[in-house]
């Protein structure tokens, strides 16, 4: 699902950086020049799921502002 987003944002001509995981994100994050005006987050990712990487970034003054989707494509979860 991550690669079809990816692909479809991209056509679009916009800017994408994926991850396969949050932990992997935050480290993404961290490195760029630019921060993102968006990030998509699955709700279940392994490492750190969507809601962990939402308390990362609402912990950091400099990544709170940046626009938050959390996604997820489960039916139904606990």
């Amino acid at each position: 699902v991550r690669e079809i987003i990816k692909d479809i944002l991209e056509s679009e001509n916009l800017e994408v950086v994926a991850a396969e995981n949050g932990k992997a994100a935050l480290d993404e994050v961290y490195k760029m020049e630019r921060l993102p005006d968006l990030i998509l987050a699955d709700l279940m990712m392994p490492v750190m799921d969507g809601l962990k990487f939402q308390e990362a970034q609402l912990k950091d003054p400099n990544l709170a502002p940046i626009n938050f989707v959390l996604m997820t494509a489960a039916t139904s979860f606990k």
